[in-house]
């Protein structure tokens, strides 16, 4: 982002919001009026410089795009989305392994699959069909961890009950920052104390403490 010239910041922005389509709807190349437009305006261009470069734009952007062809597919006008995404900090392994199974699960969940192997567009679904792909008798050659190393759970100091909850109730258990409750006081602690100061939630700290 910080190596892009005007003219590409220009460009960029003009694709994503484009002021010319073609007969299919699609973004036209940016007209050097178009460009002007931007790039001779510093104010603009400012703008747009930081928006590109926003995570809470890029996902607004993205939402509206997936609405519109949503309901145009469907025939359908108004809200498409319950409510404003929510973006969580994933601070160590045990969150970012939970939040992966969570979202891995979410066909399941919105009854869409009855299996993992069913669960369209998921990594868990692409695992499985690794794991199909290289059993005993197959060409496919695959690493393996040594038997000497112990379990996940066991090196994250998760039992099996603590790490099926997590799963489970991941969106409960963390809302801005997620991790163990040690991780998210000492995150805390590097911060500002003009700065959002983050709160980990009593059930988390209980689920915790039973380790």
């Amino acid at each position: 982002m910080a190596e892009w010239d005007d003219t590409e910041v220009a460009r960029r922005w003009l694709m994503l919001c484009p002021l010319r389509r073609d007969e299919n709807r699609q973004p036209l190349e940016p007209s050097e009026a178009g460009l002007n437009s931007i790039r001779k305006n510093k104010d603009k261009l400012q703008q747009v410089r930081s928006r590109l470069s926003d995570i809470s734009w890029w996902m607004r952007l993205l939402s509206q795009k997936i609405a519109q062809r949503a309901n145009r597919d469907d025939q359908e006008v108004g809200k498409f989305w319950q409510a404003r995404y929510r973006a969580v900090r994933l601070l160590d392994e045990t969150a970012l392994l939970a939040c992966a199974a969570y979202v891995d699960l979410n066909p399941i969940r919105a009854a869409m699959a009855e299996t993992i192997e069913g669960s369209e567009y998921t990594s868990a679904q692409k695992r499985c069909h690794d794991m199909q792909a290289s059993r005993p008798g197959t060409a496919r050659k695959t690493g393996r961890t040594p038997q000497h190393v112990p379990p996940l759970l066991d090196r994250l100091a998760l039992s099996s009950e603590m790490w099926q909850r997590l799963v489970r109730d991941f969106g409960r258990l963390f809302s801005v920052v997620a991790g163990q409750p040690h991780c998210i006081d000492e995150h805390q602690a590097k911060r500002t104390c003009c700065e959002h100061r983050y709160r980990t939630r009593r059930e988390t700290r209980e689920l915790f403490s039973t380790a």
